[in-house]
Order: structure tokens, then C-alpha cells, then sequence
């Protein structure tokens, strides 16, 4: 089961923190993955997004501390058993 992102204010606040390259790929990552249900509104996979960011900091070389942050933002799973969808690809994780 995935959770949606939700606007709580904590969490607001630490996405504040997160350094703006990591800021920019949430961003695009949400557009282009967010699902629309008249019931619940737009949302998108909040394990999904994780596992996007994790792997992007890493990418970057990002210290500890934006991994922890990201961890605090989004708890629970990176991911769906090692993969994640981005758009139409499924994509797996590489978090070495």
C-alpha cells in the first residue's frame, strides 16, 4: 500500500531544507507522475518520490544529511521491493 503526499506542516517545513536541486526534481517528478481521482484529488506515490530523491542525491554525491532529511520527509519504503515508477518505466533502485 503506498501513502500520498500530503501537506502536513513538518514535512512542509524540512522540504523547505532540502537543497534546490532536490527541491527541482520532487517537482518534476510529482508533474509528471501525480494521479487524478475526483476523489482524492491529485496525489502521487510517496514511495515512488523517495526512492526518485534517494537515488538522485546520491547521483549528485549529496551528503548524509539530505539523505536523512529525505528519510524524515518521507517515511517508510524507497521504492516498491527494489523498483519504482517514473512516468511509464519502471525503474530499479540503485542506492550504492
Amino acid at each position: 500500500m503506498t501513502k500520498k503526499l500530503t501537506s502536513n506542516a513538518n514535512a512542509t517545513v524540512l522540504i523547505g531544507e532540502l537543497p534546490l536541486f532536490l527541491r527541482e526534481k520532487m517537482a518534476e517528478f510529482i508533474e509528471r507522475n501525480k494521479i487524478i481521482s475526483k476523489k482524492t484529488g491529485s496525489h502521487c506515490c510517496t514511495w515512488c518520490l523517495k526512492a526518485h530523491l534517494l537515488e538522485k542525491a546520491r547521483e549528485k554525491g549529496m551528503d548524509s544529511w539530505a539523505i536523512e532529511l529525505i528519510e524524515q520527509i518521507f517515511p517508510g519504503n524507497a521504492g516498491h521491493n527494489g523498483y519504482y515508477m517514473d512516468s511509464e518505466e519502471v525503474k530499479k533502485i540503485i542506492l550504492d
